[in-house]
């Protein structure tokens, strides 16, 4: 198994780090410096979505990638359709090449932080992109818990609020140390509310003191004019970060010339900064608690940089406030790659050798920690509830049928995830075939789940093993095929197979008796 990187794969930029001998390295790569506007390198082809291939090159603003993949199949440049799988699994590519060449060896798996509200299309899109580009083994770890678990905070009992404010995703997470590691409550968060709204808020701003009649016939902006304005806007909005006022210059038939305080700016976005406020106490309401049981707020995130942000954070909570550096996001993925590889390198099961199966005593190593599938959290579903019942007091009454339609769809995912979490801890408690049934219940609704039918694989082969022990090779056959139809090529099952043959043949004509529960005889001559 190669090396395991951890990946932040952010709005804006896109970090990597590789945790080696207990040391994070950072390692820089062709996303991860500077601003927007970044850009990837794409085969130009006459139709995107054909093989054959007229190689130009194409350039994609970096900061579109994140919102549309999962929610978009394909998008326009220069006039192309573009498979937006496409684009992502190309940076994945890129990056995983960047790090491969700093750190001279294979990387075969990443850890990619992703904000906690991601739908599940979203991280499934992510997790196809991510093997498309080259790494054998994924997982995918929520940014609050990547930067929690990086950040120390280990003081036992102690309830953390991660406040999570970037380019394009707010979300807010809940979570309590227990056993030194931190235990999500509950998240909340908005998909679509970011930095690219500050930036917005301030382009209109530009336009509305700078331009006469923005609304006029005469005045019609050019794409490359409106990402013009967007540059001024983050620049501006990262400068009133540390100064009071700044200017901002813009060139049309001449230097026009607009001077932006940083109260004038707070004024424009502070709409925004209240929403997540609202969310906020939305997750402490709904985890079971009040404002006065939050002993932290953290940071993360580069629109929290913005001094209204702590202000109004401070005012909400006067508790301490815990501002999380650039990397701590990264950091905390590639400390948890070094887990993830460590559990796959215990992927392989070890068998005995043929003479060691009489009198067929058989031990299996399985994995005592299995990881959990991201999902969504708890407070995924019933949001949709609430969205659904303002939209329809709103009289918005399709967008509240969608919404609950919407819901339908998650539901199978949610309580698949939930038949996994039952069934792996009775497997870790031994209760096999209780967890057979729980994970055969969770497959019915998501068969094609890789945790559920790698976690129901290993029941079946420790059931097997058991009823192997005890001599009752029919049903030991019978279970160890139903963990194969799911893992076919573990060819650990298999030779438990093809050996159980073998012996069942030896005994055959010998007419032993095995165990108690499974009885052979010589076979006569009415046997045919």
């Amino acid at each position: 198994m190669g090396t395991i990187i951890g990946i932040d794969f952010g709005t804006s930029f896109c970090r990597t780090a590789v945790c080696k001998d207990g040391k994070v390295d950072l390692i820089p790569n062709r996303y991860s410096r500077g601003r927007i506007p970044f850009v990837i390198e794409y085969p130009k082809k006459d139709n995107l979505l054909e093989e054959d291939v007229k190689e130009k090159t194409l350039q994609f603003n970096f900061s579109s990638i994140k919102q549309k993949v999962g929610f978009e199949e394909t998008i326009l440049i220069e006039g192309s359709k573009v498979l937006v799988i496409d684009l992502a699994s190309n940076l994945f590519s890129a990056v995983r090449d960047d790090v491969k060449g700093h750190v001279g060896e294979d990387i075969s798996g990443a850890i990619i932080t992703v904000p906690s509200c991601f739908a599940e299309k979203q991280r499934a899109a992510i997790r196809r992109a991510a093997k498309k580009g080259g790494f054998e083994a994924v997982r995918l770890l929520d940014e609050s818990t990547a930067a929690v678990l990086a950040s120390g905070v280990n003081e036992e009992g102690k309830t953390v609020l991660v406040y999570a404010l970037g380019g394009g995703v707010f979300n807010v997470s809940l979570f309590k140390i227990s056993n030194g590691v931190p235990q999500p409550l509950w998240h909340e968060g908005d998909r679509e509310l970011g930095g690219n709204d500050f930036d917005t808020s301030i382009i209109a701003y530009i336009i509305n003191r700078l331009i006469p009649h923005p609304g006029s016939r005469a005045f019609r902006p050019s794409q490359a004019f409106i990402q013009k304005l967007k540059s001024h806007a983050e620049k501006a909005k990262i400068d009133l970060s540390e100064k009071s006022t700044v200017e901002i210059k813009i060139s049309i038939h001449e230097e026009l010339r607009l001077t932006l305080t940083r109260s004038e700016f707070e004024r424009i976005i502070t709409r925004y900064i209240e929403t997540t406020l609202s969310l906020t106490k939305k997750a402490i309401q709904r985890a079971g608690l009040t404002k006065a049981d939050i002993d932290s707020v953290m940071l993360i995130g580069g629109s929290t940089r913005i001094p209204l942000v702590e202000k109004m954070l401070q005012e909400e909570f006067e508790k301490e406030i815990i501002r999380a550096p650039e990397e701590l996001i990264v950091t905390g993925a590639a400390v948890y790659g070094v887990q993830f590889s460590e559990e796959i390198n215990k992927e392989s099961i070890q068998y005995p050798r043929e003479e060691e199966l009489s009198p067929l005593k058989i031990e299996t190593e399985i994995p005592n920690k299995i990881e959990p599938p991201e999902t969504e959290s708890r407070g995924g579903l019933s949001e949709y509830f609430v969205n659904a019942m303002s939209f329809w007091q709103h009289g918005e009454q399709d967008k509240a049928i969608d919404t609950l339609e919407n819901l339908l769809k998650e539901l199978p995912i949610f309580i698949a995830n939930l038949y996994y979490e039952r069934g792996k801890n009775l497997l870790e408690n031994d209760n096999i075939d209780k967890a057979i049934l729980f994970l055969e219940k969770g497959l019915n609704y998501k068969k094609e789940d890789n945790y559920l039918q790698r976690v129901y694989h290993k029941a079946c082969n420790k059931k097997g093993t058991i009823l192997i022990n005890k001599g009752n090779l029919s049903e030991a056959k019978s279970t160890l095929k139903k963990g194969l139809k799911y893992n076919p090529d573990c060819t650990g099952c298999r030779d438990l197979l093809s050996k159980i043959e073998n012996v069942t043949k030896k005994q055959h004509y010998s007419g032993k008796r095995i165990g108690d529960r499974f009885e052979v005889r010589k076979r006569g001559k009415s046997d045919g």
